[in-house]
């Protein structure tokens, strides 16, 4: 029969698995949640949104239109003319740092603000 006795390595690797998990949750409030973003067209800033209004913007980009829509403090892309949509299926995003990047349209949508978590780390 085999016993279940747990050793001292066991016990470490519990704690550490639940110190990770503690600092995964700690370290993930580093983010700092941006109340306005800025949108680029070929690398131009195009315009600054406050992110505190809901509202909808429309902007041309390479291939066509390109629809945003600012909700709860999230800034999104809901339409699209570009073939993959990859832009559309990320989402909305609220976390200084985070960007939205239409290759096809060179749309890039940036929260504004300081984030201290560098990008490798995100």
């Amino acid at each position: 029969m085999a016993h279940n006795k747990l050793t001292l390595f066991d016990y470490l690797l519990y704690l550490f698995l639940i110190g990770l998990g503690f600092f995964f949750i700690f370290f993930n409030h580093f983010n700092k949640i941006g109340s306005m973003a800025d949108v680029y067209i070929s690398g131009e800033i195009l315009k600054t949104i406050d992110l505190r209004v809901d509202q909808a913007y429309t902007f041309q980009g390479k291939v066509g239109k390109f629809k945003v829509q600012v909700k709860n403090g999230k800034i999104g892309v809901v339409e699209t003319s570009c073939k993959e949509k990859i832009c559309k299926r990320m989402g909305f995003i609220q976390k200084a740092g985070s960007e939205i990047i239409c290759v096809p349209n060179r749309i890039v949508i940036r929260i504004k603000g300081e984030s201290k978590v560098d990008a490798v780390s995100q």
